[in-house]
């Protein structure tokens, strides 16, 4: 198991949130970071037979997050723009991660 600190602007106080405004403040996120297998492109699970299987690596957190966002289409926020636990981590400097997902 291991816990990392990623840089975003989100803080859990004891017994509360407080609503932090994204802006130059730096902040930590301690979670259980883990290797997920899903679905990618073309449809990323949209269509089982014909997307891709892939591997990735994500930040499993103990309470939400709410991060600022732009849905792909603005009918989609409320899907692509929803609180969530997990946030996709993305190493782009590691030779063997230099595309966004890898094959199974």
């Amino acid at each position: 198991m291991a816990v990392v600190a990623v840089l975003l602007c989100v803080v859990w106080p004891i017994g509360g949130q407080v609503v932090i405004v994204p802006v130059d403040r730096e902040a930590a996120l301690a979670g259980v970071i883990r290797e997920v297998h899903g679905y990618g492109p073309p449809g990323y699970g949209e269509d089982k037979r014909k997307d891709l299987r892939i591997t990735y690596w994500v930040l499993d957190l103990p309470t939400v997050v709410n991060t600022s966002c732009s849905p792909e289409r603005p009918e989609w926020a409320s899907v692509d723009c929803k609180p969530t636990k997990r946030i996709r981590l993305f190493f782009p400097t590691l030779p063997w991660t230099m595309a966004s997902s890898s094959r199974l």
